[in-house]
């Protein structure tokens, strides 16, 4: 997968979705942003081993259920990013991001 659409991530989209697993996506380079309102039971986000994805909007903020992130396995870049976004984020604050 190289693409997530950006339907993906709008308001109302999937929402009894409570878990998420892209792990593995080594082709996946960009996480769409993320709208008030989208995936709005999402409690788990799986992104390890996407080497290709360096970065993740600071827009997961709307993501109000998210509880766990894990990025283990994908590049520095983005784990850097993930730790600048806890410390500049209050909801991102609240992730379990698991490197």
């Amino acid at each position: 997968m190289d693409y997530l659409p950006d339907s993906f991530t709008y308001p109302g989209s999937f929402p009894a979705l409570i878990k998420l697993r892209l792990a593995e996506c080594v082709k996946l380079v960009e996480f769409p942003e993320v709208h008030e309102g989208a995936l709005p039971k999402l409690r788990k986000l799986d992104l390890r081993g996407c080497k290709s994805l360096g970065s993740l909007p600071l827009s997961l903020k709307f993501l109000t259920s998210l509880r766990e992130l894990s990025v283990a396995r994908c590049q520095n870049t983005l784990k850097d990013a993930c730790r600048t976004n806890c410390k500049n984020s209050e909801t991102w604050s609240k992730f379990d991001i698991q490197y």
